[in-house]
């Protein structure tokens, strides 16, 4: 510090301005200095009006003559001053910031700072200037021993308005250090000095897209990504600065590990609030997209954003389309119409095939208007043209019904598109026989009485059902061939004893369920009561597609001593309303699965048919069983 002591100078101690001095800290650091409890007495010294004094920046070129000095040769020249008589912009260090960056009338000190150097630096005047990089800790902006906002006109740097010696209340440390390396990035920026590479690239920082922006972008970004993280968790402003370090903080996570933080903001803190009755990803993320590429932050310094905001999209979000006029190569997620143009078919076919099962990568629940992530397979899945049931079977070796019954059980995955869908992808068929023969060797030499073909199997007298069950022990590798006498699947070598050994297991597994239409045959139980049972869990079972295969032995258990009532009605030949004014003038109760379905669905104990008449009936078809 220097002292003036020309004659002309109203002030005794005439401090000069430190080059990145504050332009309120060198005005207080004076007013200390001279022995003042605070600015307001300065400037009234200077002959400011109360408005001007009240001002978050006086006006310098009144202070000149305080230092005995002309407004051309002050040292005041050298402080940051307003360069709008609105207040809408403020110069800082040798840049032209927009008011809404700064803190306004509230002062931020780190007091380490204060005590090393005697002054407050103009970075404590920003807006989110709320961390010490070099001391990891938050810049202090209220008192504690009084509870009030630290104003510039105090007693000193590092001394409250309440008397409070600021220099000694506890510090608040920074624990994440991505938080302390963004404040270090806004300061190098300040500053224009060289931003610390190895910091910012060690917490993950996109340190060649951070180098390009302009300090008023890059507040901007804090500014807008604080205001999304608020809004979502509804907090309001406050004046002690916790939204601005939130905002702070927000940023440095979201360019921490970039582009993941990045991601991982948009997914978690803004996702939640995405409105997902738009289809596309700047409607559903409308807010933010419009304050990040709408609302004066220049195109090209931002770009990389927008670029990961249309990756996020893409590959985490997959809840909306890519609107290609802002991402033309953006089209993995598309509509109906879209995936109809990808696949070359009509739209009606292509609806009908979505609601039949095909078609995974719909990412919407609404079956109205679904979405669709095209996947590099795709087009392979839609390859080959449609064979029917004949000519597949044929190329297999094997029966229709058998094939048919395969498809039925729900052994047969198809990974490649048939139009229409009850037929086969020649495709899907060739991997199919590949799987059939697992590799096996052509072989010159055929022992009838050790070796068996695939087209013998077939002919065994065994039900469709086992032969198909047969097929994917095959296909699934636990019975291989062992050689081939011609390429065609059906000439493929068994073992004989192995072939015979998997027909028995499988038959007498294959005798032991029923489909749903048996036992409505067999049981009467017509099939919405077959799939009750199976839901209720009062019978083993075991489903393939649409099909209910029953264990004989859990229906049989599951009937014993009741029979139902679909049976005595053609018994007696009598309607269901009749049945059951029968049922309750007699007083026989009627057992129900659920006490909303109706008679049809219902049974009787076998002790109430003498009382109905039909107990040697009964009889009779037990023994037909």
């Amino acid at each position: 510090m220097t002292i003036n002591t020309l004659q002309q100078s109203i002030l005794v101690a005439t401090p000069t301005p430190y080059s990145d001095e504050s332009t309120m800290g060198f005005l207080l650091r004076t007013a200390e200095t001279n022995g003042y409890n605070g600015i307001s007495k300065l400037l009234s010294l200077a002959g400011l009006k109360e408005k001007e004094r009240r001002s978050s920046r006086p006006p310098l070129h009144k202070l000149h003559h305080l230092f005995g000095e002309d407004a051309g040769s002050s040292r005041l020249t050298s402080l940051d001053a307003r360069i709008s008589e609105s207040g809408r912009f403020i110069a800082i260090s040798t840049h032209h910031l927009p008011a809404l960056y700064f803190r306004s009338k509230y002062a931020g000190l780190c007091p380490i700072c204060v005590k090393e150097n005697g002054y407050i630096r103009n970075y404590f005047e920003l807006r989110y200037a709320q961390v010490c990089s070099k001391h990891s800790i938050r810049v202090i902006s209220k008192c504690n021993a009084c509870n009030r906002l630290l104003d510039w006109n105090r007693r000193g740097l590092t001394t409250c308005k309440c008397g409070a010696d600021l220099s000694t209340q506890e510090h608040e440390a920074i624990t994440d250090p991505a938080v302390a390396v963004l404040a270090d990035i806004i300061e190098s920026k300040l500053y224009d000095t060289p931003i610390n590479m190895a910091q910012a690239l060690g917490e993950g920082f996109p340190i060649d897209f951070l180098q390009s922006l302009s300090l008023e972008t890059l507040l901007g970004l804090i500014l807008r990504f604080g205001s999304a993280a608020a809004d979502a968790q509804h907090i309001l402003p406050d004046p002690f600065g916790e939204i601005d370090l939130l905002a702070l903080k927000v940023s440095a996570g979201i360019f921490k590990n970039w582009p993941h933080g990045f991601h991982d903001f948009l997914l978690v803190v803004v996702g939640p609030q995405a409105n997902l009755m738009k289809k596309g990803l700047r409607g559903q993320f409308n807010s933010l997209y419009e304050s990040l590429f709408k609302n004066s932050l220049p195109v090209e310094e931002v770009a990389f954003i927008k670029t990961e905001f249309v990756s996020f999209g893409q590959q985490t979000w997959q809840k909306a389309r890519i609107d290609k006029r802002f991402a033309p190569s953006a089209t993995n997620i598309v509509g109906l119409t879209g995936l109809s143009e990808q696949l070359g078919l009509h739209p009606t076919t292509t609806r009908k095939l979505y609601r039949e099962g095909y078609f995974s990568e719909c990412v919407t629940g609404d079956s109205q208007t679904p979405l669709f992530i095209i996947t590099s397979d795709l087009h392979d899945r839609i390859s080959g043209k449609t064979i029917n049931n004949r000519e597949s079977a044929f190329r297999l070796g094997i029966p229709v019904s058998v094939l048919s019954q395969y498809r039925l059980l729900g052994y047969y995955q198809p990974t490649r598109l048939a139009i229409p869908t009850d037929g086969f992808n020649e495709y899907d068929i060739e991997d199919l026989a590949t799987l059939m023969s697992h590799g096996a060797p052509m072989k010159n030499e055929f022992d009838e009485e050790r070796h068996i073909l695939l087209n013998q199997i077939m002919r065994f007298k065994i039900p469709t059902n086992c032969k198909a069950d047969l097929l994917q022990l095959i296909i699934s590798g636990n019975l291989k061939p062992i050689g081939r006498c011609e390429s065609a699947p059906k000439n493929l070598i068994f073992d004989r004893i192995e072939a015979e050994t998997a027909t028995s297991n499988v038959s007498v597994d294959g005798d032991r369920f029923i489909s749903s239409a048996a036992a409505n045959r067999q049981y009467y139980l017509n099939p919405p009561t077959a799939k009750l049972l199976c839901k209720l869990g009062k019978v083993e079972y075991y489903r393939c597609r649409n099909n209910h295969w029953i264990l004989k032995e859990s229906i049989d258990a599951f009937m014993k001593g009741i029979v139902s009532c679909a049976w005595i009605a053609q018994t007696c030949k009598i309607k269901y309303s009749a049945l059951g004014n029968m049922c309750e003038e007699m007083g026989i109760p009627l057992l129900k699965l659920s006490p909303e379905l109706p008679i049809e669905q219902s049974f009787i104990r076998t002790s109430f048919l003498a009382a109905l008449g039909i107990a040697h009936s009964f009889q009779t078809l037990q023994d037909d069983d």
